[in-house]
C-alpha cells in the first residue's frame, strides 16, 4: 500500500546511518504509522522483509502492549531500507521527558513508584520478545517510551520499547548469539532505570558513582532490582520484583485506570439510555396513524407524550422566545429513564388542556405506547426494548 507523509518527526543519525523519520497515514485503511528511512545501508532487500518476518510471524503472534510493534520492513533503491511501526501518539522518550541535556538544569528525579511501574511493564516486554526467540537490541533512554494517561490527569504512564527490528536488519552480518544478545537487554535495561533515577545518561565508566547516588534518594529495593540488572551474567539469574511492588502497582492500576475507564463506560451508557428513550418518542411522536386509527397520537397515552415532548423540547419564555437549555433535557431524560416521582405540569400549544403527571406516569406512557407500536409493527427486528 502507499503511505502519504503527514509530517517530517526527526532527522538525525540512527545507530550511525542518515535517518528521517515521518508520521505517515496509509492511503488504503486510513492508518496512522512511523516510517524510518535509513540511508548508506549496504544489503540485500529480501534481508529487510526476512527480519521482518520474524517479527510479525503469525505462526508466533508477538503482541506484548509494551512493544513498538514492527509492521513491515523492506529494502529500497540507492541502498535505502524503511522501516514501518506503529504510530504511538503523545508519546516521549525518556530522555526528552526525564533526563537533563547537557545546556539544561538537572530535572527533577521521578518518584519511585513510576520507575517501579515502568520496570514491572517493561520487564514483562522484554521477557515475551525473548519468550519468541528474539532480542530487543535498542534498549536506551531514547528508544524507551512514555505515554502519559489522559485520563489519569498524566499521572499514569505508559511505556512502550520502540525500535523493534532495526539493528536485526542494519547488523545482519554481524550477528552474534541470541543469548548474548538477550543478555545485553538486560544489562540496556538496567542502564535505563539507572538513568532514571539519577536523571543523566549512565554509562559503563560511571555506573558505580550512579549507584551511589540512586542508593541516597531511592529505596535499597529499587537499588538492588537496577544492581542485579547490571551484573547478570545470564537471564536465569534475574528475579522478578518483590512482591510489595507488584501489589503495589495492581492496586495502581485499579485506582488510576480501571475506575476512570469505568466511569466513561458509566457515561456511554447513560448516553445510550438517553437515546433509547429519544428514539422511542421518535417512533410515537406525530405518527400520522397507527393502523386504521388516525388519532393514535392525538389520544390517550401517545396525547400525554405529545406533550412531554413539547415540555422537554419546546419551551418558551414570557416574550415567545425559545429557551434552547440543554440542561433541562438532559434533566428531563434522567428522571423520565428514572421513572422520578417528581411531579410536573404538561400543556397543551393553545393552552386549553393542562395535566399534572409524574415523571413515572410518562414513562408507563411511552413503554405501553411504544410496545403497543412494536405489535403492529412489520418487522419483529424493531423492538428495543428496557
Amino acid at each position: 500500500p502507499g503511505f502519504v507523509a503527514l509530517r517530517l518527526l526527526n532527522q538525525h543519525r540512527l545507530y550511525g546511518y542518515p535517518t528521517q523519520t515521518f508520521h505517515v497515514v496509509c492511503q488504503t485503511t486510513g492508518q496512522h504509522y512511523c516510517l524510518r528511512r535509513v540511508d548508506n545501508v549496504r544489503l540485500s532487500p529480501r534481508v529487510a522483509a526476512a527480519v521482518a518476518e520474524k517479527w510479525t510471524s503469525t505462526s508466533k503472534p508477538l503482541n506484548p502492549s509494551g512493544l513498538v510493534q514492527l509492521i513491515r520492513s523492506w529494502g529500497g533503491p540507492r541502498k535505502v531500507v524503511f522501516f514501518l511501526h506503529e504510530y504511538k501518539r503523545g508519546v516521549m522518550s525518556l530522555k526528552e521527558r526525564f533526563l537533563a541535556s547537557h545546556n539544561e538544569q538537572q530535572t527533577m528525579l521521578p518518584p519511585e513508584p513510576l520507575i517501579w511501574s515502568g520496570l514491572i511493564s517493561l520487564m514483562a516486554t522484554i521477557r515475551a520478545v525473548h519468550q519468541s526467540n528474539l532480542a530487543c537490541r535498542s534498549i536506551s533512554c531514547s528508544k524507551v517510551l512514555v505515554q502519559p494517561m489522559m485520563m489519569t490527569g498524566g499521572d499514569t504512564m505508559r511505556w512502550y520499547l520502540d525500535g523493534a527490528g532495526i539493528l536485526d536488519v542494519l547488523e545482519f552480518e554481524a550477528r552474534k548469539p541470541l543469548e548474548k544478545l538477550q543478555l545485553e537487554d538486560w544489562h540496556a535495561f538496567g542502564r535505563v532505570l539507572l538513568s532514571l533515577t539519577t536523571g543523566t545518561e549512565s554509562t559503563s565508566s560511571n555506573i558505580q558513582q550512579c549507584l551511589q547516588y540512586c542508593r541516597r534518594y531511592y529505596s535499597i529495593d529499587l537499588v538492588d532490582m537496577i544492581n542485579q540488572l547490571l551484573s547478570c551474567s545470564a537471564a536465569s539469574e534475574i528475579q522478578d520484583p518483590p512482591t510489595f511492588y507488584l501489589w503495589q502497582q495492581l492496586e495502581h492500576q485499579q485506582q488510576n485506570l480501571v475506575e476512570p475507564l469505568d466511569s466513561a463506560l458509566s457515561v456511554e451508557y447513560d448516553s445510550s439510555r438517553a437515546l433509547r428513550l429519544l428514539l422511542k418518542l421518535g417512533f410515537i411522536n406525530e405518527r400520522p396513524e397507527l393502523g386504521r386509527n388516525r388519532q393514535w397520537t392525538e389520544s390517550g397515552d401517545c396525547y400525554v407524550l405529545k406533550l412531554f415532548r413539547d415540555y422537554v423540547f419546546h419551551q418558551a419564555d414570557e416574550d415567545g422566545h425559545a429557551v434552547m437549555d440543554v440542561g433541562h433535557v438532559v434533566s428531563s431524560l434522567n428522571k423520565l429513564d428514572a421513572a422520578s416521582m417528581e411531579e410536573i405540569v404538561l400543556a397543551s400549544r393553545d393552552g386549553k388542556t393542562l395535566m399534572v403527571v409524574t415523571f413515572a406516569d410518562v414513562a408507563r406512557a411511552l413503554e405501553k405506547s411504544y410496545m403497543d407500536l412494536c405489535r403492529h409493527s412489520s418487522t419483529t427486528t424493531a423492538r428495543y426494548g428496557g
